[in-house]
């Protein structure tokens, strides 16, 4: 059987994952955030070092370029877009 690939397979299939930086878009205020996922004894978040224990790590664990993702937070539910993941 054949299969179509995309004309660039890896930045489609890339997913978010333990030292990834992925750039985020808030779907309410259209502000843009990078954060870095690390492992929690590695996290800071002053710095954009989120844990991947995090809800809101949780929650990008996995997702790709194009996914949107609701956070559960303290304030309410925030919505994301993933923008971009690099390394």
């Amino acid at each position: 059987s054949a299969q179509i690939l995309s004309s660039n397979p890896s930045r489609n299939q890339q997913k978010v994952a333990v030292g990834t930086k992925v750039t985020l878009k808030n779907l309410e205020s259209g502000k843009k955030i990078l954060y870095t996922l690390v492992d929690m004894r590695e996290a800071d978040v002053s710095s954009g070092r989120i844990s991947t224990q995090s809800p809101v790590g949780q929650a990008l664990l996995e997702k790709c370029v194009g996914d949107k993702v609701e956070v559960s937070v303290p304030k309410g539910t925030v919505n994301y877009l993933v923008e971009k993941i690099g390394v």
